[in-house]
């Protein structure tokens, strides 16, 4: 759901089949972007109970090369608190930062079908008991559809004062979530020319 992958018009892989890893060209400001939308289940814990509930994710970024990404978005979701019965609603808005490992250790591949998104991401956290600052990883594995569509799935985990869902103690969210993301133009990536000047001789 967040994360669209940014898929060229190239292969890895040079004549001889070996892979290569770029350097890539730095696209425009307005190059590689995507958005998305997603649905699934939290896993919330406090010290008195686990929850499960179901959550919403609203997304939007963009890749810097074929490595390394921005996404923010928000993230929505509802408790029950543990010693009233009370809906506890809680609305997320989150920074995160992505690193594709896919790319940065074999090499970025227009077709390959799936990638890891390992990310970390800083949180404001605004709902019915008040506000505060979380943090949290992520891994984000998006199945490439076609150029422009993905199905991002997102295992995230999130920390913060329990009593932000009702509870008391330290507490946090594991989530997982899946959707679809769209990626716009320019969505793919140039390789850098490695030609040396012959001047230098």
């Amino acid at each position: 759901f967040v994360g669209a992958v940014s898929f060229a018009q190239e292969t890895n892989l040079d004549a001889e089949g070996n892979i290569q890893k770029g350097p890539y060209e730095t696209n425009g400001f307005w190059d590689n972007w995507f958005v998305g939308i997603g649905g699934g289940a939290d896993l919330s814990y406090d010290n008195r109970k686990i929850g499960i509930t179901p959550a919403l994710d609203l997304f939007a970024g963009k890749w810097i090369d074929p490595d390394f990404g921005v996404r923010a978005g928000y993230y929505g979701f509802k408790n029950i608190e543990p010693a009233t019965g009370n809906k506890v609603v809680n609305n997320l808005l989150h920074a995160d930062f992505l690193w594709n490992v896919s790319n940065f250790f074999w090499g970025y591949n227009a077709q390959r079908i799936f990638n890891l998104v390992p990310y970390f991401h800083a949180d404001a956290w605004i709902g019915t008991n008040g506000a505060e600052i979380g943090a949290g990883f992520g891994l984000l594995a998006p199945i490439r559809i076609n150029e422009k569509l993905s199905i991002p799935i997102d295992l995230r985990g999130d920390i913060f004062k329990a009593e932000q869902i009702g509870g008391s103690g330290p507490g946090g969210i594991i989530s997982l979530t899946a959707g679809i993301a769209y990626n716009f133009d320019r969505t793919d990536w140039t390789r850098k020319s490695s030609t040396v000047a012959a001047y230098a001789a």
